[in-house]
């Protein structure tokens, strides 16, 4: 078995070994419908302007293909004020097929993948879930190869869990209703974004949340989707959005709040309001993820139906001096 660099007459191999092998592995339920691949979607991966083909390797018995590794470092920028020098590199993708494991082919893929990352002058490299413009999967702990990144050195940063929340099961109870009112008379309103509340808005994200500001809202508005705020006169106190259903009939958000502003009731509120908003324009359900350790935030999740699904690792570094 020999690793070379991927040629574009090796994709859909790679797609049929990327999608036989998850199966193998047991993979099921939310983690094959959101990482299966198509040969779109890899061709989408492979063809993106931070892809080198330097980084993007697979190992062959033969004629056969039995392994694919993907690395990145990210070279052109996603919004104005980000600096791609500043960035580690990124391990996108990497599988090898069952029958072929534990022969080192696992380790050979590292190997040239965090030399291609060092080779472009980083000292560091991630797997990076949410990262915009890479493509990113999740790591499912207590796997193999969870524990064959640990032996290889790559650190666990951060733990999260999948929720869902079916609609047809989500009543917007009276206590949000009065919680909303008491907001109301203390001077904070709830209702949707305008042109108006821009300036108050950036402003905001920018301070607390600039990577979702970034990497989705900001662009976002631009394009007019709805978004759900808490006002306190010219202030924005808080915010949960899209107010969005996506043709698979799903809905999903990011909600956050001015930490001077927290523990009133506002994000319970946002987040209620959100869902009632969503299933009567169709949604059917929502999937989200949320920081392991977050509970308040899963408190008031679980408290509207959201249901655990499954849990993941977001996040891992490696230095690579």
């Amino acid at each position: 078995m020999k690793i070379r660099k991927f040629m574009k007459e090796d994709l859909p191999a790679v797609v049929d070994l990327w999608n036989t092998s998850l199966g193998k592995d047991g993979k099921e339920g939310w983690y094959l419908e959101e990482n299966l691949l198509s040969e779109e979607k890899l061709e989408k991966a492979v063809k993106g302007p931070n892809s080198d083909p330097m980084g993007i390797f697979v190992a062959c018995d033969g004629k056969k293909i039995t392994g694919f590794g993907k690395g990145a470092v990210k070279k052109y920028k996603s919004y104005e004020d980000e600096k791609p020098g500043d960035l580690p590199g990124y391990l996108e993708r990497l599988i090898v097929a069952p029958e072929y494991r534990r022969k080192g082919a696992g380790t050979e893929f590292l190997r040239n993948i965090e030399s291609f990352v060092k080779a472009e002058g980083k000292d560091k490299i991630e797997i990076s879930y949410y990262f915009p413009a890479v493509t990113g999967v999740p790591v499912l702990p207590k796997t193999p190869e969870y524990e064959f990144l640990l032996k290889k050195g790559y650190n666990p940063l951060v733990r999260e869990i999948k929720l869902r929340l079916v609609f047809r099961n989500f009543t917007l109870r009276d206590e949000i209703i009065k919680t909303r009112e008491v907001l109301r008379q203390e001077g904070i309103e709830i209702r949707y974004f305008k042109k108006g509340d821009k300036n108050s808005f950036s402003m905001l994200m920018e301070k607390y949340f600039p990577d979702w500001w970034n990497g989705f809202f900001k662009t976002n508005m631009e394009r007019e989707k709805p978004v759900l705020i808490a006002a306190d006169g010219d202030r924005i106190a808080g915010f949960v959005g899209p107010v969005n259903v996506e043709e698979n009939r799903r809905a999903s958000f990011a909600p956050g709040v001015d930490p001077e502003y927290r523990k009133r009731g506002i994000g319970r509120v946002l987040v209620n309001l959100w869902a009632n908003e969503v299933k009567k324009m169709g949604a059917e359900e929502s999937i989200i993820e949320t920081v392991a350790d977050n509970y308040s935030a899963q408190h008031i999740y679980f408290d509207m139906g959201f249901e655990k699904i499954g849990e993941f690792i977001g996040k891992f570094e490696k230095n690579i001096v």
